[in-house]
């Protein structure tokens, strides 16, 4: 599953596994042993527009926003994508621990959703063989968009958020902590590394080569089920409406009471519903995307776009509690949507509550 893969096995990190800690090392080149440098995973563009859409693209420098068609807010970085996932290193054996640790932070987004608006983008939905729900769940304005066989796409930036340092030789990896090329300003000990297949620590590379490739932002790709809620269109009074400031923090706090709301609802685990959100000027908030967090897709975002009412009914619950509850929480805790696994901060629970309510017709 890329989101665990790439959230808990990126070269650098540290898993415990028996009592003992595992230390992840590199990318595997190749599961039976081959060793062309293209073997070990794909290479594509990765951007960020003036919005604050990310996307991928394959040839070329620049290329428009494939989410609002805005130009890219600065250069473009390289992605790579693993093929055969990530690997420990032969001289350095499991060892008793119990210290794990995760190296980046993780981002997810979706190159499948589109902010069209009109006849155009309703045509290109129809084409995509999307399902297309309006005044969803009752609520006038929202609009669903139900895609079987959609894609995520998850990044690691590593640790200084400038990627990894890749070697085509063995495939050994590390977080960078400088932007540069060849030999100029590796991380620390990169250059005197040892084969991650070798017992013995004899430098893979030779004086004068550098085979690495530099700044990598490893990636991964998923297939699976996209259910898209866009509330653009949707209303409210005034006294409901967030600050602009707010909106991302408001979306991502709705998207995490669904989440947890669908799979009490489902009945099955919350992790096996994902979220992300969209930059938006419009509306009360910023679009949601839920997703089966199953690669393939299981079905669970299509059986809760056919329950909408109670899904949203049951994820305003969650975000009020008991009127104790309701008088002390301001962001979020763990007795309504906060997990040990979700963010920490940027959560908006009161102001999450006052939108669903007034989409219900709380008021």
């Amino acid at each position: 599953e890329s989101l665990l893969a790439l959230r808990e096995y990126a070269p650098g990190s540290r898993i415990l596994v028996g009592g003992r800690v595992v230390h992840s090392r590199g990318i595997l080149r190749h599961w039976s042993g081959g060793d062309g440098p293209e073997e070990a995973g794909l290479s594509a563009r990765v951007g960020e527009c003036r919005r604050g859409h990310r996307f991928t693209w394959l040839v070329g420098d620049e290329h428009p926003c494939t989410v609002c068609g805005a130009p890219l807010a600065a250069a473009a970085r390289w992605a790579f994508f693993p093929q055969h996932g990530f690997t420990t290193a032969a001289w350095d054996p499991p060892h008793f621990g119990y210290r794990a640790r995760a190296v980046g932070d993780v981002s997810v987004f979706s190159p499948d959703v589109v902010l069209g608006v009109g006849e155009a983008a309703e045509a290109a939905e129809a084409a995509a063989g999307c399902l297309v729900r309006h005044d969803v769940a009752g609520v006038a304005g929202l609009r669903a968009e139900y895609r079987e066989e959609g894609t995520i796409l998850v990044l690691n930036e590593g640790n200084a958020s400038r990627g990894f340092a890749i070697c085509h030789k063995c495939g050994y990896a590390d977080s960078e902590r400088h932007v540069g090329d060849g030999r100029v300003e590796l991380p620390p000990r990169f250059a005197d590394h040892p084969p991650v297949d070798s017992f013995v620590r004899t430098p893979c590379w030779e004086r004068d080569e550098a085979p690495v490739w530099r700044n990598r932002v490893l990636a991964a790709r998923d297939t699976t089920d996209l259910l898209f809620f866009d509330p653009r269109e949707t209303s409210l009074a005034a006294d409901a409406v967030p600050a602009p400031e707010k909106r991302a923090a408001v979306a991502q706090t709705i998207a995490a009471a669904l989440e947890q709301a669908g799979a009490e609802l489902l009945e099955v685990d919350p992790r096996e519903l994902g979220s992300l959100t969209l930059a938006e000027a419009r509306g009360p908030c910023d679009p949601i995307v839920l997703y089966d967090n199953v690669p393939g897709g299981v079905g669970h975002v299509r059986v809760l776009l056919e329950c909408a009412r109670e899904w949203l009914e049951r994820a305003r619950a969650r975000l009020r509690g008991d009127d104790e509850h309701h008088e002390r929480c301001d962001s979020a805790c763990l007795d309504c949507i906060l997990r040990f696994d979700s963010p920490q901060e940027g959560l908006r629970r009161r102001d999450a509550f006052r939108v669903l309510d007034a989409w219900l017709g709380g008021r």
